[in-house]
């Protein structure tokens, strides 16, 4: 699978369903009215996967097109175009990870790994990781720790602040965001965050939801 979503694997029936019953952000709400006859008036325009749909819907002409249809608006499909693109999670730089030895990030960017999806695939499994601390001569310990905070910013939003906040919780791989009961999780982050001051905001009990929620979108294949 890789650090990205493979939108190719991803059937447009599949992806109705994954809206359907997904917790949305209040701009993203117009996605689910009228959804099963928007996304059947979709399929019957010959999109087969998100991929296809997402190139489409990225070229504006084409977008415009679309938005003829009878049950399809330019609105509806730039707010699908906005959430499609907004579950690939964003390359993080491995510098924006508080509590990481220069050392070792100085020895990453010397090879050119400079972001959690440069990082990715050199440490998705235990062999990997021991073999490239090796190589790089940086402690296991640190290669673990980056592989670990760098499959969290695979969830959707997760940042590395809340990458290192949730690291910080014991919630350091994706099946442990994603089998967590987010009300448990929201209280822990919390009273983490009012004794350690780890990020300054607010983060609501609906955004742990929604955080839990876009985990268990991510298939798990760092064997951590």
């Amino acid at each position: 699978m890789g650090y990205y979503i493979d939108y190719s694997t991803i059937t447009i029936d599949e992806y109705m369903e994954k809206l359907k019953y997904k917790s949305l952000i209040p701009s993203q709400i117009i996605l689910k009215e009228g959804l099963e006859e928007k996304f059947s008036c979709i399929k019957g325009l010959g999109f087969k996967n998100v991929l296809e749909l997402e190139k489409a819907l990225k070229n504006k002409q084409k977008l415009l097109e679309l938005a003829q249809a009878p049950c399809l608006s330019e609105q509806y499909l730039s707010a699908l175009l906005r959430e499609i693109k907004g579950r690939q999670s964003k390359p993080r730089k491995l510098a924006d990870f508080a509590h990481i030895c220069n050392d070792t990030l100085t020895k990453l960017q010397q090879l050119g790994i400079k972001t959690t999806a440069h990082l990715y695939d050199k440490v998705i499994s235990e062999k990997s990781r021991k073999e490239f601390a090796q190589r790089t001569n940086i402690p296991y310990a640190d290669i673990l720790e980056l592989a670990q905070l760098t499959d969290l910013t695979r969830i959707q939003w997760v940042n590395t602040t809340f990458a290192r906040v949730l690291y910080e919780a014991g919630y350091n791989t994706i099946e442990k965001v994603s089998g967590a009961d987010y009300e448990v999780l929201y209280k822990e982050i919390k009273k983490l965050n009012e004794e350690r001051h780890l990020y300054k905001g607010n983060i609501g009990l609906n955004d742990m939801k929604i955080c839990v929620e876009a985990a268990k979108e991510v298939k798990q294949e760092m064997e951590l």
